[in-house]
């Protein structure tokens, strides 16, 4: 974990970093619970999806406070 923490963070240094892994934990947290769990409905049964879509909805959003842990509200 502390190695994916570091490449985050390395990767949220710069303005495109940021950009890019906020459109991907939107994706995560919106798109996961709700299209994934859609496409893949047939593939696994019922508990395994909503399962699935609560561990997406929270991988996204731990990596959207990852990406603004270190960021001042503005003022």
């Amino acid at each position: 974990m502390l190695k994916i923490n570091s490449l985050m963070k390395k990767a949220a240094s710069g303005r495109v970093g940021k950009i890019l892994l906020t459109l991907i934990a939107a994706a995560l947290m919106f798109g996961g619970p709700t299209y994934l769990i859609y496409a893949a409905r047939k593939a696994l049964p019922f508990p395994y999806l909503e399962i699935l879509g609560i561990v997406l909805f929270f991988v996204g959003l731990y990596v959207f406070l990852q990406v603004y842990a270190e960021e001042k509200p503005a003022s």
